[in-house]
């Protein structure tokens, strides 16, 4: 993977939720965030780097800025799986604890 994924916006209760999709195969995995990750500056640091390059070499990786963070707007509530889900329109989501 060369570059840095552009970064996308979904609407979630009125506010933008910066998010990025890369990498392809079968299954989709939604990754929730620490409490203060910022996704453009997650790809600075090469041990993240790595990480999300070997996950998109075997599927299809969305990440996203929560709500306060990173390039989506300012809280008022946090963002919802469902609007993640129907926005990278996947099949089925993958839940973890």
């Amino acid at each position: 993977m060369e570059g840095v994924p552009e970064i996308e916006f979904a609407w979630a209760n009125g506010a933008r939720i910066a998010y990025q999709v890369f990498g392809s195969g079968e299954q989709t995995i939604v990754a929730v965030p620490p409490s203060a990750q910022n996704i453009e500056i997650a790809w600075e640091r090469p041990e993240i780097r790595s990480m999300l390059v070997r996950f998109g070499s075997f599927c299809r990786y969305v990440h996203f800025d929560k709500r306060g963070t990173g390039s989506s707007d300012r809280p008022t509530c946090s963002p919802r799986p469902k609007v993640v889900r129907s926005r990278c329109c996947l099949q089925r989501p993958i839940h973890t604890a």
